[in-house]
């Protein structure tokens, strides 16, 4: 509300008291000019004297150190910003296909290390008629499914678009429709022969897709034939080839869910049975609606059913009688358990994994036709208060050759070897109590993990195997650098002459592939070299992807930090660019423009002799040791096996205000977070909260021993599991080093979130009730007695519900706490229409808390180019 206030004491004269003054003063005596013009001019060579004087004695300003202009807000929200990420895939191992830089569909093609061609497919016009802003080639790369009108990742519109004719073919369940129906999932079939009207032998390209929670197949994408597969999809109840809310919401769990065999003659799918899903049910409020509407979302919590899942398998080899098969599981696998890593292993055998619901254990299964009774291959059982790997499919290998190992940790020898084998992420131990997710090769006849690397690092990620050059790809986040992502090889030799096949423990070398270190330097404890690559890139290659060709010969990276993105083709033998996918100009052009934050990254020892992995933004001219105090704000995540602080790209809130608040942002990863091994990561598991602890000592650490901090000026914000920790963090600072918070749709009470995380995470099976007690936000009401805290919430947020802040609102009140208190109408978790108004909110909270910035460092170190 806006108030007119006056202040102070006033004279009220009427019109003709100012005329009878005016009258007087003229009629007195004149005034003495010369002695007037003296006195001026003594009052201007004094003030001249103060301004040289201020100008002589205080220190230069060094213009070196400010450049460029604030990051604009409005650019910001439109993602002016944001690198577009990796939208590209290889249809050979000699041609890719990507979205260029103008929008368009480009190819380009390869041969013997050097590109030989590039054209444009698909005109950027008509990607945006279409509005696509992804797309898949077909596998006889004769047309490209385009991606249109996106609103969410089960509800697209799709067009085929072929590529000779330029004919554009609409995706739906009816042939004669145009109109382009939101589908829910869409799969490429393997192109596959078969006999032509005369006889001859017809190449056909098949699709699969799924609508009204149905799966569809057409075996001609050019003909009219649509065979639908099931007909028992129902959306509040059986969902078919598209995951329910808790498997497409959680990372943990999303993994395929069609799947062709290489061949293409087998469909396997996932059933999701939501039939005993309990409900929850929301207002939805609308713009005119006279009365709100209610909605619901299928949303499992602690101790209530989950869907049931089951994995089923259709022979499309005859489209005139398709039958399908439920695949059959050991009687030892519960039906509750999680399920994914559903993949292929050849045109025969599938393999899936299941998980219990306590998440300790995972079964590999291995599923052959023509009936699919599934056998146990290999279990995974999660070392103590750890969990196993869900939806991460292992990587197989199937030769006739007998191999030979460079290997650790294990002796095995015997006779014969059976032709199959696995790589799998599993726990290993390094050192005498610490735990990180390392390579193991699984021989099928044995079920003995060899494991292929070793030491104090995370095996992130396990990208394949070169047959060629006997090797195994994959990522790993370097030791010490947990924020860091390279590509790595480790040799996995093949030995044709040895009958007698004999492992025994040696050291292992890793080889890091995208490190900017000389070949042959080997500083770090767990035996890894490196190759020198690119200098053309390697600058800002801290943070990468990696996308092999089939036959490992090239590679596309995607640096994606610290600074400003960029992708390029590798030669992999030589380690050379040889193609420029997008160097990322447009990005340097915009950020050149403005004035950047400086970014410090370090390590804080904490409890158990961990480290807290700390960044920490300082505002555009301001260094180290500069004899100023500036407010400081902690953003706080700390969600399990999550990392705020790493190289990854990214330019967002925290940029803005550090730029024009002139404030310290600082971010911390503790205890419970990921990349550095499973012992700090599992701490929380039972114990949820300890997070504040580390929080909090870190944040009094940097209070104390920072120069630049006042600590009179600390907030801190949190959102989900963010805002849950600043709540805690907030009762439990009895120190008063936290000044005011902010929790956006925080986590309250741990009975209200879903099954998956708080089964997880949060209790101990053994007393599940004193855990969800001592976790409670609201049993501390009486906690947030003199403190600050605003508390943000969206009405239609699916995934931390509103039941959350209304609890601990009723609770505040009830113990007569005042607080502060923001809604936002039918928006979600990520409050997408009003983000705007959320951090204007935001940031006047902590102006309000701050009582004023007397030291504007934006408008006096800020030189705007023009």
């Amino acid at each position: 509300m806006n108030t007119v206030q006056s202040t102070g004491n006033a004279n009220v004269r009427n019109k003709k008291d100012s005329e009878f003054e005016e009258i007087t003063v003229s009629s007195s005596e004149k005034r003495n000019w010369r002695g007037i013009l003296i006195a001026l001019l003594v009052i201007a060579a004094v003030l001249g004297l103060i301004v040289f004087s201020i100008l002589l004695l205080s220190p230069e300003i060094d213009s070196t150190r400010f450049h460029g202009k604030g990051i604009s807000f409005n650019d910001l929200l439109a993602g002016r910003y944001e690198w577009r990420s990796y939208n590209g895939t290889w249809q050979s191992n000699f041609e890719y296909v990507f979205i260029n830089t103008e929008g368009g569909l480009s190819s380009v093609n390869l041969n013997e290390g050097k590109v030989i061609g590039s054209k444009v497919l698909i005109k950027a016009s008509i990607l945006r008629q279409f509005n696509a802003d992804s797309f898949i080639v077909s596998p006889d790369r004769k047309f490209v499914l385009l991606y249109s009108d996106v609103d969410a990742p089960y509800n697209t519109s799709y067009h085929i678009y072929e590529l000779e004719s330029s004919r554009t073919i609409v995706l739906s369940t009816k042939g004669n429709d145009q109109t382009a129906p939101k589908l829910q999932n869409v799969l490429w079939a393997p192109g596959r022969s078969g006999d032509g009207p005369g006889g001859e032998k017809d190449f056909f390209q098949g699709i699969a897709f799924v609508h009204g929670a149905d799966i569809y197949y057409k075996p001609k994408v050019q003909g009219d034939l649509i065979c639908r597969i099931t007909s028992n999809g129902k959306s509040e109840h059986l969902l078919n080839g598209v995951p329910d809310w808790l498997y497409s919401n959680v990372a943990e769990l999303k993994s395929a869910t069609l799947s062709f065999s290489p061949d293409g003659h087998y469909l396997s799918y996932l059933s999701f049975n939501i039939s005993t899903v309990h409900k929850y049910q929301y207002i939805w409020y609308g713009n005119d609606d006279q009365y709100p509407s209610i909605r619901s979302i299928r949303y499992p919590k602690l101790n209530s059913p989950n869907p049931g899942v089951m994995v089923h398998v259709v022979n499309l080899s005859i489209l005139k009688v398709i039958s399908q098969k439920t695949i059959t599981i050991p009687s030892h696998i519960s039906k509750e358990s999680y399920v994914g890593g559903m993949i292929w292993i050849s045109a025969y055998e599938l393999s899936v994994t299941f998980t219990n619901r306590e998440q300790n254990v995972s079964y590999i299964l291995l599923c052959a036709a023509p009936n699919f009774n599934c056998s146990e291959i290999f279990s995974e059982r999660a070392t103590e208060n750890g969990w196993a790997l869900i939806a991460e499919a292992p990587y197989f290998i199937k030769t006739e050759r007998k191999f030979g190992f460079n290997a650790t940790l294990a002796t095995l020898s015997h006779e014969k070897q059976e032709d199959i084998f696995m790589l799998k992420r599993l726990s290993v131990r390094v050192g005498p109590y610490s735990y990180f997710r390392h390579i193991a090769l699984i021989p099928l006849d044995t079920k003995i993990p060899i494991i292929l690397t070793i030491g104090p690092f995370e095996v992130t990620e396990i990208i394949g195997y070169d047959t060629v050059n006997e090797c195994v790809y994959y990522m790993a986040a370097p030791e010490r650098k947990p924020g860091q992502r390279h590509l790595y090889k480790v040799d996995l030799t093949l030995n044709q002459n040895t009958e007698h096949i004999s492992m025994k423990a040696k050291s292992v070398t890793s080889l890091c592939i995208s490190c900017d270190i000389n070949v042959g330097q080997n500083k770090s404890s767990n035996n890894t070299s490196y190759m020198r690559v690119d200098k053309a890139f390697s600058s800002n290659c801290m943070f990468n992807k990696i996308f092999f060709n089939s036959d490992y010969s090239y590679y596309v990276q995607e640096c994606i930090g610290p600074d400003s993105p960029a992708s390029y083709i590798v030669n992999t033998t030589s380690g050379k660019m040889i193609f420029i996918l997008d160097n990322g100009d447009y990005l340097k052009s915009l950020l050149f423009e403005v004035a950047k934050p400086q970014i410090m990254t370090f390590s804080v020892q904490i409890r158990y002799d961990f480290h807290a992995q700390v960044r920490m933004y300082l505002p555009p001219g301001i260094e180290e040791d500069d004899d100023v105090q500036l407010p400081l704000i902690l953003h706080v995540d700390a969600s399990p096996e999550s990392q705020l602080v790493s190289d990854r790209y990214k330019i967002d809130w925290n940029w803005y205000i550090c730029s024009f608040q002139s404030y310290i942002i600082a971010q911390i990863d503790a205890r419970g977070s990921g990349f550095q091994g499973e012992s700090l990561k599992t701490q929380i598991r039972g114990k949820v909260g300890i997070e504040v602890e580390d929080q909090l000592s870190v944040l009094t650490y940097l209070r104390d021993n920072v120069k630049l901090v006042d600590a009179n000026r600390i907030c801190i914000y949190g959102w989900g599991y963010g805002g849950y920790i600043s709540s805690l963090m907030i009762v439990s600072d009895t120190d008063n080093v936290i000044k005011c918070g902010v929790a956006i749709n925080p986590i309250v009470s741990f009975k209200y979130f879903y099954s998956f995380f708080t089964e997880r995470y949060v209790v101990d099976f053994a007393d599940d009730d004193h855990t969800l007690i001592d976790s409670d936000l609201s049993m501390k009401a009486g906690n947030f007695a003199r403190k600050k805290i605003l508390l943000v919430h969206g009405t239609a947020d699916t995934f931390v519900h509103e039941q959350h802040v209304a609890l601990l609102t009723k609770a505040l009140i009830e113990a007569n706490v005042m607080f502060r208190h923001q809604i936002y109408v039918d928006e979600d978790h990520d409050m997408t229409e009003v983000k705007q108004h959320l951090y204007h909110t935001i940031e006047s909270y902590f102006e309000e808390s701050f009582q004023g910035n007397d030291q504007d460092w934006t408008t006096t170190f800020f030189l705007s180019k023009s």
